[in-house]
């Protein structure tokens, strides 16, 4: 049985890589599907070749995370990618991005581009306080930055909001991907959304990157992507400290009186913007657990 990682699907036809870096494509097996499982971008599939140089995939090795949107696996590193403005950064929205990497065990990167547009010095300092690495740049100008370069290692996720500029800045630093790119609508400020399937690209030196989808608002309600005890155990990691010293066993962290988390916003140890997205996330998935009930 041979190995490969799969890059992309299509129609149900997929194209993986095999181990001495040559693609091929072809079609699973009925006994994945009947078991329920749908192959990601990542995976690392067991197949067969056949006579006519096509594979046949038998299985899948297991994962060590999996998103449902992206539809991706086996993440090492996810880039989200912010504008500094057109559109304007949404906090909540990228919250919610690193709480879904942080539950995963991916390590989150904020990117913000279109720096010729805005200042984005106080996104930066947000979130490096946090403790994330946090990167500006203009996706226009032709300057590298080696660092964020260097910080790039297995397999890399891009994703951000439609008009971020993800193609564009993938295209500036890995220029023979030659990515589509969209143009940023004027009337409604939102960006065309020209990716359309994720797809993974060998990148050399073992570093694969994806652009994904671009997405609005993450839907926690339709999609499963976080347990309400990984957000409570992985998410927001610089509230973990406060969060263990509260004087009630079990307490929610949104009204308590003695929480020392309430009591670290007040004295302005923790970020309020954070903390806003912390009870509003959460609120959010209180209520997508309700609705199961229902």
């Amino acid at each position: 049985m041979e190995k490969g990682r799969i890059l992309k699907q299509k129609k149900g036809l997929y194209t993986l890589e095999t181990v001495d870096g040559t693609q091929k494509s072809g079609y699973a097996g009925s006994k994945l599907r009947k078991n329920g499982v749908k192959l990601l971008a990542g995976d690392i599939a067991e197949y067969v070749l056949n006579d006519d140089d096509t594979i046949f995939i038998v299985d899948i090795e297991e994962r060590k995370n999996a998103f449902i949107r992206p539809p991706i696996s086996n993440v090492d590193l996810l880039a989200l990618v912010v504008a500094a403005a057109e559109p304007t950064p949404d906090y909540y929205n990228i919250d919610c991005v690193l709480a879904v990497a942080d539950a995963a065990g991916v390590k989150p990167l904020i990117v913000i581009n279109k720096t010729d547009l805005d200042d984005a010095s106080e996104t930066v300092e947000l979130y490096k306080s946090c403790g994330y690495d946090a990167f500006t740049m203009s996706a226009l100008s032709e300057k590298i930055d080696p660092e964020f370069y260097e910080s790039l290692k297995g397999v890399c996720v891009f994703t951000g909001q439609s008009g971020v500029g993800k193609s564009s800045l993938l295209n500036k630093y890995f220029p023979n991907l030659d990515l589509e790119t969209g143009e940023l609508s004027e009337k409604i400020s939102r960006g065309k959304n020209t990716t359309r399937h994720t797809e993974l690209f060998n990148a050399g030196n073992g570093l694969y990157v994806a652009d994904t989808p671009g997405f609005g608002m993450l839907d926690f309600i339709n999609f499963d992507l976080l347990s309400q005890e990984d957000f409570e155990a992985f998410s927001f990691p610089e509230f973990t400290d406060y969060k263990i010293k509260c004087k009630y066993r079990g307490c929610t962290h949104l009204k308590e009186e003695g929480c020392a988390l309430i009591a670290a916003v007040k004295e302005e140890k923790v970020k309020p913007s954070r903390y806003e997205s912390y009870k509003k996330l959460k609120n959010d998935l209180l209520q997508k657990e309700s609705m199961k009930y229902k």
